[in-house]
């Protein structure tokens, strides 16, 4: 896999046959949508990008923010932030719902991690470029 803007890569890291594997992914929704297809690994830990400093960062401290407005490679809307007044500033720029991990991870499974295609859920989405 491509990883084609840095703001949006994530990593899930497993215990595997050999040791800690990782897995990188392009968009949160990738992240999500493999790690419910594979509910038997076990993960080790969880790393994404901060959309402001671009640092790697663990991945179940961050906030997110999800918002129509954000343009990911594969039409997550999500961001995530390292503090809470870092997603609450984007969000003036991006308006959009700020959330820990748990709810985070929570709406792009029950929104089976929604595609391009599939953005009924918010008037008016795009993702376009």
């Amino acid at each position: 896999m491509i990883i084609s803007d840095e703001r949006w890569a994530t990593a899930t890291i497993v215990e595997g046959d050999r040791g800690h594997e990782a897995y990188l992914f392009d968009d949160f929704n990738c992240q999500v949508n493999y790690e419910v297809e594979h509910a038997s690994i076990k993960i080790v830990t969880r790393w994404c990008h901060s959309f402001v400093s671009r640092a790697w960062m663990s991945t179940d401290r961050a906030y997110f923010l999800v918002a129509p407005s954000l343009r990911t490679p594969m039409g997550s809307m999500a961001a995530a932030f390292g503090s809470e007044p870092e997603a609450q500033t984007a969000n003036r720029e991006f308006p959009g719902d700020v959330m820990t991990f748990d709810a985070a991870w929570a709406h792009l499974g029950t929104a089976r991690a929604l595609n391009a295609e599939d953005q009924s859920i918010f008037e008016g989405g795009s993702n376009g470029p």
